[in-house]
């Protein structure tokens, strides 16, 4: 009689564990489905409409690169899921497998900037613009490798990520 008990409560422990690990895998499988991948910040060619891109340029002030910035990487996603973040007084960006701290932000500054520049030049040619509005144009784009314009755009995106 006591070797049946013993049986009844090992099978029963074995059903127990065959439903726990299906929850487990059930409830990885719903983890995985929700996960929203944030997206790495390197320097890219980001694919934007060439209109939202000239509308920005166009506007020749810091407004624009903040647009330009919330096309690239906030479009589609929550806050919490921004390859930039500004954690415990400390910049910190996505690298693809996790957020790495940034010194004052001069990777994300330069990474982004590099970004928004070559997606300005590429749209400020002769078809888009007359010959004054290519300089204008291009003397605005050369003044976003500033230091200040970095730090400005930064200050802006940090604010606009923490309302």
């Amino acid at each position: 009689m006591m070797e049946t008990d013993i049986y009844e409560l090992v099978k029963d422990i074995q059903n127990m564990n065959r439903r726990i690990e299906n929850k487990l895998d059930e409830i990885l499988s719903n983890m995985n489905k929700n996960k929203i991948k944030v997206k790495e910040l390197i320097k890219e060619k980001i694919k934007i409409e060439e209109s939202k891109i000239i509308e920005c340029l166009k506007m020749n002030k810091i407004e624009g690169e903040l647009r330009m910035f919330k096309m690239m990487y906030l479009d589609n996603i929550t806050n919490n899921d921004c390859c930039i973040r500004f954690k415990n007084n400390k910049y910190e960006y996505y690298d693809g497998s996790e957020y790495k701290e940034d010194v004052k932000g001069i990777y994300i500054k330069n990474t982004i900037m590099s970004n928004i520049e070559t997606l300005y030049y590429n749209v400020n040619t002769i078809d888009n613009y007359n010959n004054i509005d290519i300089v204008k144009n291009q003397e605005y784009i050369y003044k976003l490798s500033e230091s200040k314009h970095k730090d400005k755009l930064l200050s802006r995106i940090i604010n606009l990520l923490n309302s």
